[in-house]
């Protein structure tokens, strides 16, 4: 998929991957609510869309179009359900004229910029969850409907054990022999309100193998077979991609648990 996009679909023009995350009760209610999710991605991507259409504007392009490939992820490096959305613009827009679609660079990104593109993003969603009852506590239906899916997720977003008698208490985690430190939010990045807002990560026209394994990235599946090894017969350990910032290096994971939480990320 990441060779097709980037040989056939992606034009070689510089590329910017923004990725938002979404604080814990609304990753919950987007893992089974696939209306919700819809309306709460187009309203991102139509805050990203106006960041570069009103630099293009000022750019003097008239009419100026962009262009994106979007995906959904639903896991983190712990397969908890962790509905996020990973968004790989061209970084500049083209100008409206089919005889001659000249692309113009967007200007280079500054944290100020991120941080108002997060302000919009979060406006947009709030009015697209406002419009779905949000407020009301009756919207959350998957209980009464399918209350074992319903444990499932929920157990799946807060990274707690989903069967045996432990069921509810967190998962066990293993910590590096390091201390954990605190680390920056980064360059190009924004928090408000439980939402998290990464742009940081730009790739040049003419980076197209660094674009291949960026595409490569987006699109990855849930987890990488090396990244699980047994620990006996009832339980596996899954190695993080990155250390959290609790110094936790790999959670233990029973076998019942491991399956659940794959078909947790197969939901429509």
């Amino acid at each position: 998929m990441a060779a097709h996009l980037v040989d056939e679909v992606i034009p070689q023009v510089p590329a910017r991957q923004w990725v938002l995350s979404l604080p814990y009760d609304l990753r919950y209610m987007l893992a089974w609510n696939l209306p919700m999710r819809q309306a709460v991605f187009a309203a991102f991507q139509r805050a990203v869309d106006a960041h570069y259409r009103r630099q293009g504007a000022l750019a003097g392009v008239k009419d100026p179009k962009t262009g994106a490939i979007a995906v959904i992820q639903r896991f983190n490096s712990a397969l908890q359900t962790d509905v996020h959305i990973h968004v790989l613009y061209a970084d500049g827009v083209w100008e409206n004229d089919p005889a001659r679609p000249l692309f113009t660079p967007a200007p280079p990104l500054h944290t100020v910029d991120v941080q108002e593109v997060l302000w919009d993003a979060w406006l947009r969603i709030e009015r697209q969850l406002r419009k779905f009852g949000w407020q009301d506590k009756d919207l959350d239906t998957l209980p009464a409907s399918d209350p074992a899916l319903a444990a499932l997720l929920k157990a799946a977003v807060q990274g707690r054990l989903i069967t045996g008698q432990q069921a509810g208490k967190p998962l066990r985690k293993e910590r590096g022999a390091g201390l954990s430190v605190p680390r920056p939010s980064g360059r190009n990045c924004a928090e408000f309100a439980g939402f998290s807002l990464h742009a940081n990560t730009r790739v040049g026209e003419m980076a197209r193998e660094q674009l291949e394994r960026l595409v490569r990235y987006v699109c990855r599946p849930a987890i990488a077979a090396g990244r699980i090894e047994a620990v006996d017969e009832d339980n596996v350990r899954i190695t993080l991609k990155s250390c959290w910032k609790d110094g936790t290096t790999s959670v233990i994971v029973p076998m019942d648990d491991l399956v659940l939480r794959m078909a947790a990320q197969s939901l429509p």
